[in-house]
């Protein structure tokens, strides 16, 4: 079994030169987000493929539609879900996403159909 001897490092980044600095300063993985100045959305198709072909370690993609809450109605979700087939289409190792209810909870409905989008990844 393989032990850690320092915490993960992840780093949030929206270019692709923030994300090639990142690997090489030695994150151990990119979240990679646009717009993180309003805490970040749903990158490009563009700059996921870009940066998969310049990093050779993991990189999550934000699945957020706007910036703002993370209440979401149903033509959001459809947007998110779409997001999700095409940013593991475009190499994702992983996905971030937070639906929440109007009361600040988790939407755990939401959430089960974006993981059940997502699958394996």
């Amino acid at each position: 079994m393989l032990t850690r001897t320092r915490p993960l490092v992840e780093v949030a980044v929206d270019s692709v030169a923030a994300a090639v600095m990142a690997a090489a300063l030695g994150a151990d993985r990119l979240e990679l987000c646009q717009d993180l100045e309003v805490g970040g959305t749903t990158p490009s198709l563009g700059l996921i493929g870009a940066v998969r072909e310049r990093v050779a370690i993991p990189v999550v993609v934000m699945i957020r539609p706007r910036a703002g809450d993370f209440v979401y109605g149903p033509d959001e979700f459809r947007v998110m879900e779409a997001d999700i087939r095409h940013a593991t289409l475009a190499g994702a190792n992983g996905l971030v996403v937070g639906p929440l209810a109007a009361d600040g909870g988790i939407d755990q409905e939401g959430l089960k159909r974006l993981v059940a989008t997502a699958g394996p990844v």
